[in-house]
């Protein structure tokens, strides 16, 4: 039974510790975003339009230790539905990648496009950080 005892408490530690170490690499961050515009987007050299929308998003760092964006942390913004489809940022007002002091608040514009018009359809924006913009596909 002692043994036993001992095995549920290391265990209940190392979850612990897990979910401390977890919560310090993950900054509290929430974002708030609405429809701003739609539009159109075309290039001379590819002759291929594309449908943009635009969102107003206000990103809030609700800890009380301040976040920077950087080349290590880097930061992107993804337009998406219940069903998994998903589009990535075209781009991203300045303004946002600035540091954030705890507990700040900014607001921007994150930008869409697809050649798709289900990109009007989708209506949730979450924030990436990391590799989650490096490594994510357009779905």
């Amino acid at each position: 039974m002692l043994k036993t005892t001992k095995a549920i408490l290391l265990s209940l530690t190392m979850l612990a510790a897990g979910s401390a170490i977890a919560s310090e690499s993950t900054p509290d961050l929430t974002v708030f975003a609405s429809k701003d515009a739609q539009g159109s987007v075309w290039n001379s050299r590819t002759d291929q339009p594309e449908y943009q929308v635009t969102y107003k998003v206000t990103i809030n760092n609700m800890s009380k230790e301040a976040y920077t964006p950087d080349k290590g942390k880097k930061m992107c913004f993804f337009l998406f539905n219940s069903q998994g489809r998903q589009v990535k940022n075209y781009g991203i007002q300045y303004e946002l990648y600035a540091p954030y002091k705890a507990m700040e608040s900014r607001n921007g514009i994150a930008m869409f496009t697809s050649q798709d018009a289900s990109l009007f359809d989708l209506p949730f924006v979450k924030l990436g950080l990391g590799d989650t913009c490096l490594t994510a596909a357009t779905k």
